[in-house]
Parts: C-alpha cells; sequence; structure tokens
C-alpha cells in the first residue's frame, strides 16, 4: 500500500461516557443552576482577569472545597477516573475545579490549562452540535498549532480527560437551554 504521506494522528483525549451515577449528575445540574443564580459570575479565574469565555456563568475554582458533598464526591470520582487512564508517577489529585453556565453565545478561546491533566465533565451538554455550536476542539497537530485537529460534541453525562497543556476552545453555543460542564486541573 503506497503512503499518503499524511500522518494519522490519535484523539489527544480520552472519553468516559456515563461518569457519574445519573442521580448525582441531576443534583450537581440542580445546585449549578442554583448557584448561577445566587452567585455572581466570577468573570476569571485567572490572575490576570482575562477570561477565555464570553456569555456564561463561571463559578469560583474551588468547588472541590466549599464543603458541598455532591461536589466532593464529584472529585473524588474524577480522581479515581483520571489515576484510571493517567500514566504518572504518583496519583493525581484534583487542585482547582469550577463550573460553568453557557448562555447563547458563549465561545470559549484558543487557550490551555497548567498542571498535568484537566477534564471537562458534561453535567449536562444542552443542545450541543446539530448546528447549534458547543463542540470542544482541540489542536494536536505538531505542523499546525492553530488548526483544530480534533473535536467532541459534549454529550450527557461524559467526561473529556485531556493533556492540561493541550491548546483547546468552544466552539460559540447557539441554543437557550444551558450548557453546563464542569471543569478541572489535577497535579
Amino acid at each position: 500500500m503506497a503512503s499518503t504521506g499524511k500522518k494519522i494522528v490519535r484523539p489527544p483525549f480520552v472519553v468516559v461516557r456515563n461518569a457519574l451515577d445519573p442521580e448525582l449528575n441531576q443534583r450537581l445540574k440542580a445546585q449549578l443552576l442554583e448557584l448561577s443564580k445566587s452567585e455572581s459570575d466570577a468573570g476569571s479565574n485567572k490572575p490576570s482577569g482575562k477570561s477565555f469565555f464570553d456569555n456564561k456563568w463561571l463559578s469560583r475554582n474551588d468547588l472541590h472545597q466549599r464543603g458541598f458533598a455532591d461536589f466532593n464526591a464529584t472529585a473524588q470520582h474524577i480522581e479515581r477516573l483520571v489515576n484510571g487512564v493517567a500514566r504518572s508517577r504518583r496519583p493525581l489529585a484534583v487542585n482547582s475545579m469550577w463550573a460553568i453556565v453557557s448562555r447563547s453565545g458563549m465561545a470559549g478561546k484558543r487557550h490551555m490549562h497548567t498542571d498535568a491533566m484537566s477534564i471537562a465533565y458534561y453535567v449536562d451538554p444542552g443542545r450541543s452540535g446539530n448546528g447549534n455550536g458547543g463542540e470542544i476542539c482541540f489542536y494536536a497537530d505538531a505542523g499546525d498549532r492553530k488548526k483544530v485537529s480534533h473535536m467532541f460534541v459534549p454529550e450527557y453525562g461524559a467526561m473529556v480527560m485531556f493533556p492540561s497543556r493541550m491548546f483547546h476552545s468552544v466552539n460559540q453555543y447557539e441554543s437557550s437551554q444551558p450548557r453546563i460542564v464542569i471543569s478541572a486541573n489535577l497535579a
């Protein structure tokens, strides 16, 4: 067989479907929608104050440390799942965890995280995909780091794990149904 000259690149992420118990997921959804109404948008969790997202509610990045039993259980479950997949010399632990409740027009600019691994857990993907946007895009092509190499359409209860320093973005989301995601960095 002749070579096409193109290198096949494996997806730079792992997807775990049905990552959390559905009852826990429903409680998380209710709690995050309530927090999005009772707390102000954090704007950004970056020291610079620069936000990579528009048209959203962003929690503080300490959800796992605020004394909410369901967020604590979620952080522990994230750690178990990531440590079952990651090739790390020592166990990874959640260093920061936050949530985004997206509104119509939300878009996530190309960025990367710190630490070793990051996750995006889709509590409720809203109406992502099917022309509504909301897909997470990855930039893994070593030859062109500004070109999307892989894309994932969020699914209810799916967790996407990826190296923290992998550039990624979120396509503009265009639905009135909230898109709810919990993200975390692990070190």
